[in-house]
C-alpha cells in the first residue's frame, strides 16, 4: 500500500487500455456522434498526428477514459487516521475457527 500525508489510493492506473482496437477485431456495433466543425477538426488533426483514423483515435481514447472512470470507482481514499485503521485491520491475524484449530492440533495421518 502507498501512503501519503494527504490520502491513500488503491487502484490500477495504466495508460494501456485492455481493449485496444485492432484490425483483426470483428466490430459489430456502431456509435454515432454529433460534432461541431471545431471538434471534428481537432479530432482529425490529432488522429493525423498519431497516424490513425479518426474512428480508431476516438475509440482508443474513449476506451482509455472508460477504463479510468471504472478504475476510479474501485479506488478509495483515506486520510492518515483512516489509513492507520485500515492497516490495523488488514495486519491483524485472522481468527482460527475452533474446528480448524482442533484439526491442526492432531497429528496428520498422511
Amino acid at each position: 500500500m502507498q501512503r501519503s500525508s494527504e490520502a491513500f489510493c488503491h487502484g490500477r492506473r495504466d495508460s494501456t487500455p485492455a481493449f485496444e482496437p485492432t484490425p483483426r477485431t470483428v466490430e459489430t456495433n456502431r456509435l454515432n456522434l454529433r460534432l461541431t466543425s471545431e471538434q471534428h477538426l481537432l479530432l482529425t488533426k490529432a488522429s493525423g498526428i498519431r497516424g490513425e483514423s479518426v474512428s480508431n483515435y476516438v475509440l482508443r481514447h474513449g476506451l482509455m477514459a472508460a477504463e479510468t472512470d471504472i478504475i476510479d470507482r474501485r479506488a478509495f481514499f483515506a486520510n492518515d487516521e483512516q489509513f492507520e485503521a485500515i492497516q490495523a485491520i488488514v495486519s491483524a491475524p485472522s481468527p482460527v475457527p475452533d474446528r480448524l484449530a482442533e484439526l491442526l492440533k492432531n497429528p496428520s495421518s498422511m
